[in-house]
């Protein structure tokens, strides 16, 4: 779930008051339970050509979105792929990509959510 801390649960004494914060309060929860409240963004991923690349996520689930920025530093075009083998890498920690078809490393930024 989302690391954005909880609303304050504060009764008001004005009942309409209070039901406009109770309103907020929802709303909120609301939105923290979207994936997107999640989202991390790691910086500077290299990838080798060919090489699978563990990358620990932090999310605490399994990914719903895994996407790469452009690849920075590979003198031809290639492609960047996640390999999901959930008997050997637990997706609620880790996500494991591989380039190919770069002549050389190439460096990502990756949001995960």
């Amino acid at each position: 779930m989302s690391k954005l801390p909880a609303p304050l649960g504060i009764k008001l004494a004005d009942p309409d008051l209070e039901r406009v914060r109770r309103n907020h309060e929802e709303r909120i929860v609301e939105l923290q339970r979207l994936p997107a409240a999640g989202l991390q963004v790691i910086r500077d991923v290299s990838l080798v050509d060919s090489i699978a690349t563990v990358i620990a996520h932090g999310l605490g689930r399994a990914p719903a979105l895994v996407l790469p920025s452009p690849a920075r530093g590979g003198t031809t075009t290639g492609g960047i792929s996640e390999i999901r083998d959930s008997k050997q890498y637990d997706r609620s920690k880790v996500i494991v990509l591989m380039a190919k078809g770069y002549t050389s490393a190439v460096t990502v930024d990756l949001a995960v959510m």
